[in-house]
């Protein structure tokens, strides 16, 4: 099964700050650091948990203790896109700012 864009961005985010991720089916990822374990299920805005996927939410809660946690990307992956496109302006800024810095001192 394909990532999404919106679970690569998150499980790249989850494995940046140390937690071993896991994936195969519902919740999307399952991971654990230092023995703490989550359960995260990515969704694209406006989309929202299915009442199976609630159901399933509450069973697993009931058997691990561990709720679901939920993080909404929106289409396209604007928290990949917005950081992409500070680094495109700032990447901008500096050539704007070298070829000014050149052409006021020949």
């Amino acid at each position: 099964m394909r990532l999404t864009t919106a679970e690569k961005m998150e499980f790249e985010k989850l494995k940046s700050e140390g937690w071993t991720v896991h994936r195969n089916g519902w919740p999307d990822f399952l991971a654990e650091k230092d023995g703490v374990f989550r359960f995260i299920e990515v969704k694209r805005v406006p989309d929202r948990l299915s009442a199976n996927q609630k159901n399933m939410c509450r069973a697993l809660f009931r058997l691990t203790g561990i709720k679901l946690e939920v993080r909404q990307y929106k289409k396209g992956g604007d928290r990949l896109a917005a950081i992409a496109a500070k680094a495109a302006i700032s990447e901008k800024m500096r050539i704007i700012a070298q070829k000014c810095k050149t052409e006021n001192n020949p």
